[in-house]
């Protein structure tokens, strides 16, 4: 396989501490991939661009002090808006969409993914919906590998919301999964612990955690989500798996 460049799209506010695990995880686990990474922090916060740089020279940083994020109850508009300014920024052939909070956990982790491309899949990624939600049973973009120009063709990849059944029709980045099954793309989902019955068991003292593992087809673990992580490292969200517990299982176990 020949060498080739993936541009990263990491949007991020206010969490040093994700953003840097994320990076570290990936530059760990790059193989024989170029990989660049286009940080979209959502505010005005550049205090720790230098921290990222440290950990990789092939940075893209870009501010952008979003109004949609800070608004109550629309940090997924926020989000939006950063994949879109990451892709405008992008100039890979593929990108790799992810929240902040993820990790790659094995060394062949692009490789795999890179594969499903190289046998003509145009995104590649993990994830369906809950079976009882009223949305479209996409590709999450908590780590989706997707062709660029396929990306922007997506006329819009912010949330939608259905009045008739008062839920999400769609959430953020679910467009291009609708997209790539209006346009007869093929597209690939690995096996995961969000709503599948997948027995992996993570090392003690880390086994009773919930974080969203992505399988590949020989059992391993290539790459977790621990969800929520911006608004957990804010203190705003309480759900299971806290920021210490995530940052500790990277330290000790993945970096």
């Amino acid at each position: 396989m020949s060498k080739a460049q993936i541009d990263f799209i990491i949007p991020s506010y206010k969490s040093p501490m994700l953003t840097m695990c994320c990076i570290r995880s990936f530059e760990k686990n790059k193989a024989d991939f170029d990989f660049r990474y286009i940080i979209v922090e959502n505010a005005c916060d550049d205090s720790y661009e230098k921290d990222v740089l440290a950990i990789s020279e092939n940075v893209l940083w870009i501010n952008n002090p979003s109004k949609n994020t800070i608004a109550a109850n629309r940090h997924a508009w926020g989000n939006a808006e950063a994949i879109e300014i990451g892709l405008q920024n992008s100039t890979a052939e593929y990108v790799f969409i992810c929240h902040n909070d993820v990790a790659a956990t094995h060394p062949d982790w692009m490789t795999t993914l890179y594969g499903k491309i190289e046998e003509g899949c145009r995104m590649v990624g993990t994830r369906f919906d809950n079976p009882e939600s009223q949305r479209i049973g996409a590709l999450h973009q908590s780590g989706l590998l997707i062709s660029r120009e396929v990306a922007l063709n997506v006329p819009s990849i912010y949330p939608e919301w259905d009045e008739e059944s008062s839920s999400w029709k769609l959430d953020v980045g679910d467009a291009f999964t609708r997209y790539c099954r209006e346009n007869d793309l093929k597209y690939f989902c690995f096996r995961n612990t969000h709503n599948r019955n997948v027995d992996i068991d993570l090392p003690a003292p880390y086994n009773d955690m919930t974080f969203d593992r992505v399988i590949d087809s020989d059992g391993n673990v290539i790459y977790m989500h621990l969800g929520r992580g911006s608004m957990k490292q804010s203190d705003r969200y309480y759900g299971r798996n806290n920021i210490e517990q995530w940052k500790n299982f990277l330290e000790e176990e993945i970096l």
